[in-house]
């Protein structure tokens, strides 16, 4: 899967592929879907081309959770999904909502 990601990062022209939850899709495709402005920061894939870009916004801009930084620093810039996440975010203490946390966005159980 990691290197289907790639593949279609590079075709694509992501700057994200998330394989966490999606929460808006914009266009679906056979494997995957373009995203929205919000992904899940469990697991990201940046690929080389971008590398450079995504450092130089980590260097020069405030930090925030990660999510919610990439949201407000590249909310414009293409990111995709799979259709079904491979990895979950556990159960525990959320920097956003400042409270312990056992659902995600969208409702669903974390794993413990």
């Amino acid at each position: 899967k990691l290197r289907e990601a790639i593949d279609i990062s590079y075709k694509k022209d992501y700057t994200f592929f998330s394989f966490a939850h999606n929460y808006e899709i914009f266009n679906e495709y056979e494997s995957h879907i373009d995203a929205g402005m919000f992904t899940d920061a469990h697991a990201y894939l940046i690929i080389g081309n971008k590398i450079d870009k995504v450092h130089n916004t980590i260097n020069n801009t405030k930090w925030d959770a990660f999510d919610l930084w990439v949201t407000n620093n590249f909310r414009q810039e293409p990111k995709g999904f799979y259709k079904e996440p491979l990895v979950f975010q556990a159960k525990g203490y959320s920097l956003i909502d400042k409270k312990i946390s056992e659902t995600n966005i969208k409702g669903d159980k974390k794993i413990a």
